[in-house]
């Protein structure tokens, strides 16, 4: 499954759903009385090896642990064009694929969390302007100034990357302290993240946020237990 290091709290588990055919019906294994659909991981199956099927899947579907199922259904049978202008992404696998689905919804639910990293620097820029207030105002505001200009910078990217990965106008305005109205105005605007394709497709998730070759999470992939 996958695990996206900035859920802390591990509520958004990813996996591949395989199905055998377009008719979107996934094969199961029963433990109990409860039937699970088999996820495919790997080049593998999910789940025991009785009644494995014997071919691989057609397809594949991002599901997630809070509910969430993507409504793309990955064909494993098309491939990226080789000439791509991209040719890192293009080689990009079925399960790859599928989890780039999952990495936009996961990326989107967990966009309100706020690291702990993150409160103690607000808080420490805080005590900056506290402690300059009264004995270096001017030093107090310049501090200010250039952490307004910070922000207004970090905002814009900020609601490029939320409206790539679909967050509405009426989230956006809520995180930002004011109102889907206003915040449309001022940055409705800006170029969007590409201007040739979805950036939802998955030869764009993956890449998209590197800008400064670095990605901001790191995706961990673990494997499913083995019923009982």
């Amino acid at each position: 499954m996958w695990h996206l290091n900035t859920d802390e709290r591990r509520a958004h588990l990813g996996a591949a759903l395989g199905y055998l055919g377009e008719d979107e019906t996934a094969p199961t294994y029963r433990v109990g009385r409860a039937l699970f659909e088999r996820t495919w991981q790997s080049g593998k199956w999910g789940g025991p090896d009785e009644s494995c099927p014997e071919q691989d899947p057609g397809y594949l579907r991002a599901v997630c642990m809070c509910g969430w199922s993507s409504d793309v259904l990955v064909d494993l049978s098309v491939e990226l064009p080789p000439d791509h202008e991209r040719p890192a992404a293009s080689r990009l696998h079925g399960q790859d694929r599928a989890r780039a689905y999952w990495l936009a919804h996961a990326l989107a639910a967990t966009s309100t969390a706020l690291p702990g990293g993150a409160e103690d620097m607000l808080g420490q820029s805080e005590q900056w302007l506290r402690t300059l207030t009264g004995r270096q105002p001017l030093a107090c505001l310049s501090l200010a100034r250039a952490l307004r200009e910070i922000a207004d910078i970090h905002e814009g990217q900020a609601v490029r990357h939320a409206r790539a990965l679909q967050i509405s106008w009426e989230d956006i305005g809520t995180a930002a302290g004011t109102t889907r109205q206003q915040m449309h105005r001022k940055h409705r605007g800006q170029p969007p993240l590409t201007d040739e394709h979805d950036i939802l497709h998955p030869i764009h998730i993956p890449s998209y946020q590197h800008e400064d070759g670095h990605p901001p999470y790191t995706i961990t992939e673990t494997r499913e237990r083995e019923p009982p």
